[in-house]
């Protein structure tokens, strides 16, 4: 059985809810098709879950890393509007009343770079990145 998080059977084609196609790739399957498991949907209070099978290749692909917590976080100064990189200094607060929608509000520390300063290509002056 295979260690990935199979689809529901909303998410399914015809030929996977039938185990004639694979349910990682959908290629038709022959006698070798692997049992994946089980795909799992309720219309109400009815079960409409259904066995799957995969075939041997996509059966032999382990399974894949784990989720992160999240999308990355994009960083961009309160002061400047440039995006913060990865290793810039930088300083974080909370607002003053926070609430669980509220942003973090970031800031470079210990001060914003220069606006003049287009020695980047990637904050180039979009007339020098030609």
């Amino acid at each position: 059985m295979s260690a990935r998080t199979l689809p529901t059977i909303w998410g399914l084609t015809y030929g996977q809810r039938n185990r004639t196609k694979c349910v990682w790739c959908a290629l038709p399957l022959g006698d070798d098709a692997v049992p994946a498991g089980i795909a799992v949907g309720y219309w109400g209070a009815h079960n409409r879950s259904v066995p799957v099978d995969s075939c041997p290749p996509c059966a032999s692909v382990p399974s894949a890393a784990p989720p992160t917590a999240g999308p990355p976080v994009i960083r961009i100064c309160a002061d400047c509007g440039r995006l913060i990189e990865d290793g810039e200094e930088v300083t974080s607060h909370s607002p003053d009343r926070p609430t669980t929608a509220s942003p973090t509000i970031y800031r470079h520390a210990p001060s914003c770079p220069d606006p003049n300063d287009w020695s980047d290509p990637v904050r180039a002056e979009p007339s020098a990145r030609r």
